[in-house]
């Protein structure tokens, strides 16, 4: 099953040293032995050589680039390295599961006509480890011909798939001018050319980091970004994208939104929620979230856990 070629494992990491021991565990209990695994270090200040230096004898291999550098130019280094077949990306602070690999090479060998296969993922606390959520909890996994719902929300989350190297490269890479959203544009490229497989079972754990202080800078930051990815995709493939473009906004503001929310930022969630309204008027999603949003925090936040709007909202039209 394991291709004469491999896989190769893709990690960039920037001070993450005291989480990229876990994320090398579960690399190396995979049933399906990687290739080679590439730490690309983004001048990481913290014990992260020390950490990746005790899996020498593993097979892990450690680059230190010479500047930092966005996490897209970080991860090209390690595709330009691989030697692989296949390429999959996990980042330092996440988690597979045992049988990842496995289970999306299987899937990649009996359909050669896939460029790349994804899988659940599920988030989890970062201080508890308690789960959070699971991709598929807001959406459905599609395969096939993924390209036009691809567009419409981003449902491939970066420890989760797995790329065929020549596809990769077929493509263009990741894109180095794109700071927050890059792995979307990334996808929206791939399923462009080729068909997308899944794994719908949960093989990989994303970690999310609870912060003290509240910000809407990286929502917003995040949102300009991605907002750029669909301008672009639509300028690439008008004919397909162009009539679904206010749709793709309007999911996009809604999702922003909804991670305002969490954050306790009322106001900044009205605004996005109201975008997302003006963008897509036919879609359900933004009404609520706005709705919830004008009722306020102790109303709001009510509401907000009866309804648990990201899983109601699987099920309304977008």
């Amino acid at each position: 099953m394991n291709p004469a070629g491999g896989v190769s494992v893709v990690i960039t990491c920037q001070n993450y040293g005291r989480f990229i021991g876990e994320t090398l565990d579960s690399i190396c209990a995979q049933t399906l032995p990687s290739r080679e695994v590439l730490v690309i270090d983004n001048r990481s200040t913290d014990d992260t050589r020390a950490v990746v230096s005790r899996y020498a004898a593993s097979g892990v291999q450690l680059m230190v680039l010479p500047a930092r550098v966005w996490q897209s130019a970080a991860r090209n280094v390690g595709v330009r390295l691989a030697l692989g077949d296949y390429v999959a990306f996990v980042d330092a602070d996440d988690v597979w599961l045992p049988r990842k690999l496995e289970l999306q090479i299987e899937r990649l060998d009996d359909h050669p006509e896939e460029g790349m296969v994804y899988c659940d993922v599920e988030d989890f606390e970062d201080d508890s480890g308690v789960p959070l959520r699971r991709a598929s909890d807001s959406c459905w996994l599609p395969e096939g011909d993924v390209f036009r719902n691809l567009f419409l929300r981003n449902f491939v989350f970066s420890p989760s798939p797995v790329v065929r190297r020549s596809v990769l490269h077929e493509v263009g890479l990741w894109n180095e001018s794109v700071q927050r959203g890059e792995d979307w544009d990334l996808w929206l490229r791939v399923a462009a050319k080729h068909r997308v497989g899944v794994v719908r079972q949960v093989l990989a754990r994303r970690r999310v980091h609870r912060t003290a202080v509240s910000s809407t800078e990286a929502p917003w930051a995040y949102y300009r970004e991605a907002h750029g990815v669909i301008e672009r995709a639509v300028r690439r493939d008008p004919d397909r994208l162009g009539p679904l473009e206010r749709r793709a906004v309007g999911n996009l503001a809604y999702g922003t939104g909804k991670r305002m929310l969490e954050q306790g930022a009322w106001a900044a969630a009205r605004q996005m929620f109201w975008r997302a309204v003006v963008s897509n008027p036919r879609g359900f999603r933004g009404y609520g979230g706005l709705a919830v949003a004008l009722a306020g925090n102790k109303v709001g936040g009510a509401l907000l856990r009866h309804l648990k709007l990201g899983r109601f909202g699987r099920w309304l039209p977008v």
